[in-house]
């Protein structure tokens, strides 16, 4: 293989291109990418939407901390699609990236850390001493050991989550439901198709068959689509536990049943 820089690591290469050609290949078949992570827990397909910080991640394993017969998807991105009247989500093969923040706050996790000395082959510190902005790959396969979940590589989607993670302390959660505007900003601006803002594809890799003003068309059309699901806004605090944010969840949309029901 032949790079630019010859000091460059090379071994993820090859698995890079077959994802950027499966990003354009689904992309083809109708399929948005988007900036999301995609769980079930409970029986409820969740996509959790956000730009990079938003919480996404931390999300996930707050909420696969002590659920039972949970499935994953894929963290950080994923494809979208309206079938049959439902909103489909299809994964995306890509590790998770911890930060060690989000460790410390997961028993499951900081025991799996602590018992294969991550942070010390890594950072040559115990996990309690790591920063908490420090990042490690974390492969989907250890996610189904560690919390004893299913990876699944489609499931429909119920309830789309648009997070944010507060630095505050102490078991706090807040849920309210997104108006149409803010939703559809938030979807706009992590929707990856046409363009990936924050991943480079390059048309030698592999051409699309679909013309930009489809992949735009498409978009669009999901975009409506997704607007008319429950579409819930959720701030937590680092040491929220999970049932505290399950319960903001399912209280912001028990109330916009009972609003809807009332009118």
């Amino acid at each position: 293989m032949i790079v630019k820089n010859p000091e460059m690591d090379t071994h993820e290469f090859p698995f890079r291109i077959v994802r950027e050609v499966l990003v354009r290949k689904m992309e083809d078949k109708g399929y948005i990418f988007t900036h999301a992570t995609g769980f079930n827990v409970g029986g409820r397909g969740y996509c959790v939407i956000a730009s990079s910080g938003g919480g996404k991640t931390t999300l996930m394993t707050k909420m696969l901390e002590n659920s039972k017969n949970s499935k994953v998807l894929s963290n950080d991105r994923i494809f979208l699609k309206e079938e049959n009247g439902f909103l489909k989500m299809r994964a995306f093969p890509i590790p998770i990236v911890y930060a060690m923040g989000t460790v410390k706050g997961s028993e499951k996790l900081k025991n799996n850390f602590k018992l294969n000395n991550r942070t010390q082959k890594e950072f040559n510190v115990e996990l309690e001493q790591a920063k908490d902005n420090q990042k490690l790959e974390f492969d989907l396969t250890e996610i189904e050991k560690v919390f004893d979940c299913s990876l699944v590589t489609e499931d429909k989607v119920d309830v789309i989550i648009v997070p944010k993670i507060l630095k505050s302390e102490g078991d706090f959660a807040r849920a309210t439901m997104m108006n149409v505007e803010d939703s559809e900003k938030i979807l706009q601006n992590n929707s990856f198709t046409p363009f990936d803002t924050e991943s480079e594809r390059k048309q030698w890799i592999y051409c699309r068959k679909s013309a930009i003003e489809e992949l735009n068309q498409n978009k669009q059309i999901l975009i409506d689509f997704q607007l008319k699901m429950p579409i819930v806004y959720v701030e937590y605090s680092i040491d929220a536990k999970p049932e505290t944010i399950l319960q903001a969840i399912e209280n912001a949309i028990e109330d916009e049943n009972n609003i809807c029901l009332g009118d």
